[in-house]
Order: structure tokens, then C-alpha cells, then sequence
């Protein structure tokens, strides 16, 4: 996540610079295009959280039938102790969800998961937060 002090305009440069040398943060004068959609006071001086990570990071995409896979999915959009992240595990060719994986590890934005596949096949994962897919991948090939 980065951190920046927000100034509203060129006016409240003095607050912000004092803001800013305290806490060794740069200062962003109006919106910019990564602070659209967060919510803050855009009519005053303040530190601003702008997420930037937002990854789904899998161990091999390659495994046995029966071997356990590990993956991670990491995200500075959402707080994931408020919002618990699933993933949805479909076989290639299918539309209905073969698996509903809830994370077996969790930390405000990382999450950790575990599946075993005993089925050959090409699998392809979303993760769903809150109903809303926030990212589609294929995700590995069970073999035999």
C-alpha cells in the first residue's frame, strides 16, 4: 500500500507539508486517478491509503491427482478480517463449482489456501469476496 498526504488545492500546502514532514510522506495536490474510488475527506488535509496489490500466486500449475496445492491470494483493496475472500475451483468445460475453498490462513490482506484435487483435468479458480469476483484465472492441471 502506498501512503501520500492529500491536499485538497494549492492552498492548504503549508498543513500538508507539515503533515507530510512528519511523517515522511509525499504530497499529492487534488485527485489523482488511484484515489477515484476511495473514500476519504477530499476537503481537507490527510494520509491517504491507496491500495496496490491485488495477486492470486499459486505453488505449481502442474500436479498430481491426490497432491495438495498451495496458493495465496493477496489484495490492499479489501480487509479480509471484515470481507473473507472464497475461491471457486470449476473443471475445464463446466460452468457449475466443483469446490468452495475458504482460506485455511488469514491476515488483513493475505490470505492462504489448500486444496487437494483427485480428479484429472485442467481447473480453472475465482475469487469471490463479498459475491463480487475479484479475479479469474486458470489455476493448475491435475494429472495422473
Amino acid at each position: 500500500m502506498i501512503r501520500t498526504v492529500y491536499c485538497p488545492s494549492e492552498d492548504f500546502l503549508k498543513e500538508a507539508a507539515e503533515l507530510a514532514d512528519r511523517h515522511s510522506l509525499s504530497i499529492t495536490v487534488g485527485e489523482s486517478e488511484s484515489m477515484t474510488d476511495l473514500e476519504f475527506d477530499r476537503n481537507s488535509v490527510c494520509v491517504v491509503y491507496i491500495p496496490t496489490i491485488h495477486a492470486l500466486s499459486l505453488g505449481s500449475k502442474e500436479i498430481p491427482c491426490g497432491f495438495t496445492q498451495a496458493f495465496e491470494y493477496m489484495c490492499d483493496y479489501v480487509d479480509f478480517k471484515k470481507s473473507a475472500p472464497v475461491i471457486e475451483i470449476r473443471k475445464e468445460g463446466s460452468d457449475s463449482v466443483e469446490l468452495s475453498i475458504e482460506p485455511s490462513y488469514m491476515e488483513s490482506h493475505i490470505s492462504r489456501f489448500t486444496v487437494r484435487i483427485a480428479e484429472p483435468g485442467k481447473y480453472y479458480g475465482s475469487v469471490v469476496i463479498d459475491g463480487l469476483v475479484f479475479a479469474e484465472t486458470e489455476m493448475f492441471e491435475v494429472f495422473d
